[in-house]
This record gives C-alpha cells, sequence and structure tokens, in this order.
C-alpha cells in the first residue's frame, strides 16, 4: 500500500513520540529520529502528550493544534490539560448553570471581546475554546509573574475576585490547588513513562 510522503513523516513522527528514539528507513538508508522534547512550558505535541496517551482523551490533532496554542501563550503543558480536566473533565460540549462554556469553561460574559480579539466563532469547538482559554491564562499568568496559584485564582475568580482574597493575605484557594495536584500528577506520568519506556 503507498503511502504519500507528507502522510508517512507524520507517522513516522507519531512513532518517535510514542516510542522515543527510532529508526527510519529513507531512500539513503536508515537514519535516527530525535526523542520526544523535554517536559518544560515550551515543550510541542510530541512531549508530555504522547507520553500520557489516554489520560487526555482528545484527538491528536486537536492536542497538536492546543499544544501549538499553549507554547505560543506560554502556558506549561501539563497545566493545559489540568485546567480542561479540572473545568470540563475534557467534555467539549459542557455548559455549566453559570454559562461557562467548554474544554475550558469560558464565561458567556467574555465571549464577546474574545470573539472580537481572537476571531473565535464558535465557544464549543475545542481548538477555537482552548485558544480563548489559553490567551485567558497566559494573561493571568503574565501578570502574576508565572505564580500558578494566583494565575489560577485569577482564572476562576476573575481579577477582581482573585485580589480580593490576596488583599485578605489568601494565595491558594480549593480550585487552584486541586488543579495544581492534576497538574503535578500529569507531570508525574509523563515522568514514569519516560523512566519506564512504557
Amino acid at each position: 500500500m503507498k503511502m504519500d510522503l507528507s502522510r508517512r513523516a507524520a507517522v513516522l513522527l507519531l512513532a518517535a513520540a510514542l516510542t522515543g528514539p527510532a529508526v527510519a528507513a529513507g531512500s539513503g538508508g536508515t537514519s535516527q529520529l530525535p526523542e520526544a522534547p523535554p517536559l518544560t512550558a515550551q515543550a510541542g505535541a510530541a512531549s508530555l502528550s504522547a507520553r500520557l496517551g489516554n489520560s487526555v482523551p482528545l484527538p491528536w490533532e486537536t492536542r497538536a493544534s492546543i499544544l501549538a496554542e499553549a507554547e505560543q501563550r506560554g502556558v506549561p503543558e501539563a497545566l493545559v490539560w489540568a485546567v480542561m480536566e479540572q473545568e470540563s473533565g475534557f467534555d467539549p460540549a459542557a455548559i455549566s448553570p453559570t454559562g461557562d462554556y467548554g474544554l475550558m469553561q469560558i464565561n458567556r460574559r467574555n465571549h464577546g471581546w474574545l470573539q472580537e480579539e481572537l476571531g473565535v466563532e464558535d465557544f464549543l469547538e475545542p481548538r477555537q475554546n482552548a485558544a480563548a482559554g489559553l490567551y485567558l491564562l497566559g494573561q493571568h499568568l503574565e501578570e502574576c509573574d508565572g505564580d500558578i496559584h494566583r494565575a489560577l485564582m485569577r482564572y476562576n475568580l476573575g481579577p477582581t475576585g482573585a485580589k480580593r482574597l490576596w488583599d485578605k493575605g489568601i494565595f491558594s484557594t480549593e480550585y487552584s490547588r486541586e488543579t495544581v495536584g492534576r497538574m503535578e500528577r500529569y507531570q508525574a506520568e509523563g515522568a514514569a513513562f519516560e523512566i519506564g519506556g512504557n
């Protein structure tokens, strides 16, 4: 069965991501495929996500798009999945009673300006929803100098609600602690895969 070059390259890259170093057969013999990139905030689609397998129940193409957006916004990969799990349980069709939409539960009061800013047309479409959520989360991380708890408080409560708690000396909430716990679990799962080679 013949396979076009771009599809073959994609298959080989996916195999490299899933199995680590591998040998690719080319017209000139064999060559080493690169290892999956290390787990960092800038890691691409073939990193932690590939090692997590079914822990992130989204199609590979959707994951790749989301991770490209996360890299652009400076959001660590494990945090992306943690927020999606915390917010919606990875349900792209989730709508809360308070008017929060999709994977990252974008509140309808933000829909108008996010449509203008990012061109989002459908807040239930996974990639568009993630683009909006990661835009917000990236801004919160920047405003909080990378402090994940504070950024998550802003994401969950809004800047005013978060500041109200900070003024009382409260710098984490049940929401932020649960989400960070999920993030650490994803990091540990990815690290265990890398060590065990499974």
